[in-house]
């Protein structure tokens, strides 16, 4: 696909929209004695975040379930849980924005107009 000629990643790193988080990033996986374990570090992106929609209440047998997911915008890629044969194996990203914790649930690769797209949900309760 060829180039765009827009390119937004001005927006997402203007000092007006942008904000700083730290994105906990999971790699290299194997087994140990029966349990998965992964390397992990973490590192600051510069992005924009924002609310997706308004709390989500799911009504289940056992009680409602109540979930809070935000739009990361960033010219940085976020993953989500992915398996290819190569060293970027490994689980979801985890977003750490105002002392909660969020894990990337999608993402929406806009590279051709500079920046991504990521969804992401609260982990832990929400009210």
């Amino acid at each position: 696909m060829a180039k765009t000629q827009i390119d937004l990643s001005d927006i997402v790193l203007s000092p007006e929209f942008m904000q700083e988080f730290k994105v906990i990033r999971k790699e290299f996986g194997k087994f140990v004695q029966g349990r998965y374990e992964e390397s992990s570090y973490e590192f600051t992106v510069n992005g924009v975040i924002s609310a997706t929609d308004e709390k989500t209440i799911q009504m289940v047998p056992e009680g409602d379930r109540n979930s809070t997911v935000k739009t990361v915008h960033t010219i940085e890629k976020l993953f989500i849980t992915r398996e290819d044969g190569t060293q970027n194996t490994g689980t979801s990203d985890y977003v750490i924005y105002n002392d909660e914790s969020y894990k990337l649930v999608a993402v929406v690769i806009a590279d051709d107009y500079g920046y991504y797209k990521s969804i992401i949900s609260k982990i832990g309760a929400s009210w």
